[in-house]
């Protein structure tokens, strides 16, 4: 997800339940905590939210460059974690 914690951009951190209760109020943050409830109720694993810290927040601004390189080294980082193949067998 697309975080704000006053960051550098692009940086990823995991992020917690209740960071996202401290969080201001906004429909992101309400839907978001919805979206874990509703997983929580489906899944009995463990959840893990990972955030990556946002350049700009205005409505519609392009995804930064900084974000773009996270997510690819986080894409990379969950390919190496999760191997499809062993995920299959």
């Amino acid at each position: 997800d697309a975080a704000d914690w006053s960051g550098l951009p692009g940086e990823i951190r995991s992020i917690t339940e209740g960071q996202i209760a401290d969080s201001l109020p906004s429909t992101h943050g309400a839907s978001l905590r919805l979206f874990l409830n509703y997983l929580r109720r489906q899944w009995r694993g463990r959840i893990l939210l990972i955030g990556i810290q946002i350049k700009a927040r205005g409505f519609m601004d392009p995804m930064s460059a900084e974000v773009k390189g996270a997510v690819r080294s986080l894409e990379q980082w969950i390919i190496r974690a999760f191997p499809l193949q062993e995920a299959l067998d």
